[in-house]
């Protein structure tokens, strides 16, 4: 900050941030709400492919009497673990997806760093031949030693 002040460069920088910032809680929220949407499916899905196995074991065991208790207990109690698979893919899918987020993120940074390549500042060559630092002496605010004396290049 304190680089973008001396070189007056604030407004542009806050400008820029400004309109990163925004890009990436733009594309924040646009896959959230796909991994939100696909995941509430996926829920749904589940849920309704559970109650499914439910209702037919009951109504094979009470209705029909076709299987036991048992066989319908274990039906009942698998059921989630055949659905979870499911689940598993759609957690993939939402960190392919978030990955794909990420990575525009970098590409882009990568293409405006191409283009910050540019020289801003045009400078005559011929002007400036050599720079000479002569006899230059520092010293710290609360010191009382010299950090350079004399120094000439």
């Amino acid at each position: 900050l304190i680089t973008f002040k001396l070189l007056n460069q604030t407004k542009q920088s806050e400008q820029q941030l400004y309109k990163d910032s925004t890009r990436f809680r733009d594309l924040t929220m646009r896959i959230l709400k796909s991994a939100f949407l696909s995941g509430l499916m996926l829920e749904f899905i589940s849920m309704l492919g559970i109650g499914l196995v439910a209702l037919e074991a009951a109504l094979s065991l009470v209705v029909f009497n076709h299987i036991n208790f048992v066989t319908a207990a274990i039906a009942i109690i698998l059921a989630p673990e055949f659905y979870n698979a499911i689940k598993d893919l759609g957690q993939a899918f939402h960190t392919g997806k978030q990955s794909e987020g990420a990575s525009d993120v970098v590409f882009s940074f990568l293409e405006s760093e191409d283009k910050a390549d540019s020289p801003t500042l045009k400078v005559d060559e011929q002007q400036f031949e050599q720079v000479l630092i002569k006899h230059v002496d520092f010293q710290y605010a609360n010191s009382n030693h010299m950090a350079l004396k004399n120094i000439s290049f």
